[in-house]
């Protein structure tokens, strides 16, 4: 049996534990949500958290209470995670271009350079914003998706199921630890 210099055991050894663990004790951690209620902006210029009413799966994150709606997605590992947002912005009665603003917070505090901006112009018109971000959030923490518009005719929008389609949610997001 040959004989490894004890710096190249150790070095394996290292090398196995860090297999085992990224393969045999890791589990994946993700949620999938989804909100199936118009949400609506009662005053302009002000931020208002997206909802996510319906936990579609979800292994290690969930979606929590703010105290007036289910809008903090809360993971129990620290981690960067990678989130995909979308939410169908409908604008009902103004012909001129209306702005909504959407950016992430962590622990009620605003993610720098995270806003991203869409517009929407003309009566009964729709927009499919969609957007993903990477963000670290700390275990037992939670990161909300703020918006703000500048109109109060700019909603949200939910759409019931109609033939031949299915619903259509107002906000979906998805969320997954991409590492530690």
């Amino acid at each position: 049996m040959a004989q490894y210099p004890q710096g190249i055991f150790q070095s394996l050894q290292w090398l196995l534990k860090k297999v085992k663990t990224l393969f045999f004790t890791t589990r994946p951690i993700y949620g999938s949500f989804y909100h199936t209620v118009q949400q609506t902006a009662a005053v302009i210029n002000t931020a208002y958290p997206m909802q996510f009413g319906t936990t579609d799966v979800s292994n290690g994150i969930s979606v929590v209470t703010n105290g007036t709606g289910l809008s903090r997605i809360t993971v129990d590992t620290t981690a960067k995670y990678l989130i995909t947002v979308s939410a169908q912005v409908w604008e009902n009665t103004v012909t001129t271009a209306q702005t909504v603003d959407i950016w992430l917070r962590v622990n009620g505090v605003n993610i720098a350079n995270s806003n991203r901006k869409v517009e929407v112009q003309g009566v009964v018109n729709f927009v499919l914003f969609t957007n993903t971000w990477t963000v670290n959030i700390p275990a037992n923490q939670y990161v909300e998706i703020m918006w703000a518009t500048n109109s109060t005719a700019v909603e949200l929008r939910y759409d019931a199921i109609s033939a031949p389609h299915t619903a259509t949610p107002s906000t979906m997001a998805t969320i997954h630890k991409i590492s530690n």
